[in-house]
């Protein structure tokens, strides 16, 4: 027992190094599971999401008793998979594309503007955009 616990402690800085991407998951897909709390419950602003009366699968059934439902339902996976498949293949695109790029200067800019936007907070963006 004390060489695992002693083998783990060289190990140290790689245990830090995990922790923004733990908290990460946490934060982006843990947390907001307690959501789901909303779909069992008739939900009232006033009494809040705990403090509303519970009405268990009755959301459920209601859903799928209405006409709509399997309309909701195929847009969902529709749009989903097309927007899938219009990611892959614009990626591909702009890969082939920059790689197809001779000059080592202008595929370093091509790169750095393709990719500012992922790097930079939406928030900045989105003030950037309103702002012009």
């Amino acid at each position: 027992m004390q060489m695992k616990w002693k083998r783990a402690g060289r190990y140290w800085p790689m245990y830090i190094m995990l922790l923004p991407g733990f908290f990460y998951l946490v934060i982006n897909n843990y947390i907001p599971m307690a959501g789901i709390v909303v779909a069992f419950k008739q939900y009232n602003v006033r009494d809040g999401i705990y403090r509303s009366p519970s009405v268990g699968l009755k959301n459920f059934a209601f859903l799928f008793k209405t006409n709509d439902a399997w309309l909701i339902t195929r847009n969902t996976i529709l749009y989903n998979l097309a927007f899938i498949a219009l990611d892959v293949v614009l990626a591909v695109a702009v890969a082939i594309i920059l790689n197809e790029i001779v000059s080592k200067k202008a595929k370093q800019a091509y790169q750095t503007v393709i990719l500012i936007p992922f790097l930079i907070s939406m928030v900045v963006v989105s003030y950037l955009v309103f702002s012009s």
